[in-house]
């Protein structure tokens, strides 16, 4: 199977699901980080937020998850890199050029590595 035809198959998956959970069809699945660890992990409750925003309820949502525009970012990173690699059969994809031009920066590894513990600590203390 070729990169072209996987990321195909992979894209028509995500969307098919995507679709089903924004019409209620579909159940989130549990998280495999508080599954085996017992802890909320850095993006819990972003799929409840999501659904109090869509409801109209921002507040809220973002109390739930402060992060959550960050999600929603790397979740359209994600599905830009998929509609690419299903559409291209060669060269990099928007994901694979924001890895590169960050990949060396100390400060941009960092910041993120500040983020998740802040949401984990956010998620497990604060709430």
């Amino acid at each position: 199977m070729s990169r072209r035809t996987g990321s195909r198959l992979v894209l028509v998956a995500t969307l098919l699901y995507l679709g089903l959970l924004a019409a209620g069809q579909a159940p989130l699945p549990p998280c495999p980080f508080a599954e085996l660890l017992g802890l909320a992990c850095p993006m819990c409750g972003t799929g409840r937020a999501t659904e109090l925003f869509a409801q109209g309820h921002v507040a809220e949502a973002l109390k739930l998850s402060p992060a959550l525009f960050f999600w929603w970012a790397v979740l359209a990173l994600c599905l830009a890199e998929l509609i690419h690699n299903s559409l291209v059969e060669s060269g990099p994809g928007p994901a694979q050029r924001l890895h590169r031009r960050f990949d060396r920066s100390p400060l941009v590894k960092g910041s993120l590595a500040m983020l998740f513990l802040s949401l984990a600590t956010y998620n497990n203390l604060m709430k």
